[in-house]
């Protein structure tokens, strides 16, 4: 029974660090999509930065 609650701790830890891993890896990446949409603004393409962040980003997420 100890063994049981030992892995049912340890399965909980490792499912919120892999949450908090999943919530900065889509920070970074949504930061990368808009560095690439600014150096494709900066070589005179028109890229609606508002529209492709809206698709790209999660309802819960919200502009730093």
């Amino acid at each position: 029974m100890l063994f049981l609650e030992i892995a049912v701790v340890a399965l909980a830890v490792s499912a919120s660090a892999f949450g908090i891993f999943l919530h900065f890896w889509s920070k970074r990446k949504i930061a990368d999509l808009e560095a690439d949409i600014l150096k494709l603004q900066e070589k005179g393409v028109n890229v609606q930065m508002d529209s492709l962040l809206q698709t790209a980003r999660t309802p819960g997420q919200k502009e730093a």
